[in-house]
């Protein structure tokens, strides 16, 4: 999935233009590159975070108007707001006026970053309350669990912590994959859309040769 979000401008002689851009990490998209038109070339952009991100100025129109963002992917995730910030620079000889068209590419992230990884030593009741202490802190927008332990993990099981006429809750019993990480996705169907947030009415059942539970949450800080 991919989305492209269009801005036409026109900016008089040293006029100065500012704006935020959507942040649609919730959505499980972030900004990955864009590309700007305009016939003419005296324009400064700058796209900033805390600090700047990129600062590209006239000489660099004259070669390109596409810019991929990748290698700023990680910068662009841990910011709250992406802001852009334009100016026209054309000279008394030029046009006194610059069009221009603005497209920013956003594409789909599935499981976003790490966004924090513990291991949990107490294997009691008590310790789903640390995990979701944990993950209430890790960020807005969770997309997968990945489980694990030094010992063999065979098998992880969320077991509901009471019973309803009709039944609201459902067990949840993942298998191990061969690098002995249980993965939680939780795009797949077989997890509630709030599934994080009916967590805390689950209790975790694993193998009794299991003392030490890890945990990697991805997803999206902000």
């Amino acid at each position: 999935m991919s989305l492209t979000i269009r801005y036409n401008l026109t900016l008089k002689r040293s006029e100065i233009n500012k704006f935020q851009l959507p942040d649609l990490k919730a959505s499980g998209l972030v900004l990955k590159s864009f590309e700007l038109k305009s016939e003419q070339k005296g324009i400064d952009i700058k796209l900033k975070g805390k600090d700047t991100i990129v600062s590209y100025g006239e000489a660099i129109f004259y070669q390109t108007t596409s810019f991929d963002l990748s290698d700023k992917l990680m910068q662009i995730i841990e910011i709250d707001k992406v802001s852009v910030e334009i100016k026209n620079l054309c000279t008394a000889k030029e046009s006194n006026n610059v069009v221009l068209t603005l497209l920013f590419n956003y594409t789909k992230m599935d499981t976003g970053i790490i966004l924090f990884n513990n291991i949990y030593t107490q294997i009691n009741p008590e310790v789903m309350t640390n995990i979701l202490s944990d993950i209430s802190k890790a960020g807005k927008h969770i997309t997968k669990l990945v489980w694990t332990s030094p010992s063999k993990l065979s098998s992880l099981e969320l077991v509901p912590q009471f019973e309803t006429d009709p039944e609201w809750l459902k067990p949840i019993k993942c298998i191990s994959n061969q690098q002995n990480h249980i993965i939680m996705d939780l795009s797949d169907e077989k997890f509630e859309p709030d599934f994080i947030n009916l967590l805390c009415h689950y209790n975790i059942v694993v193998p009794e040769n299991v003392d030490r539970l890890g945990l990697i949450v991805y997803g999206f800080p902000h």
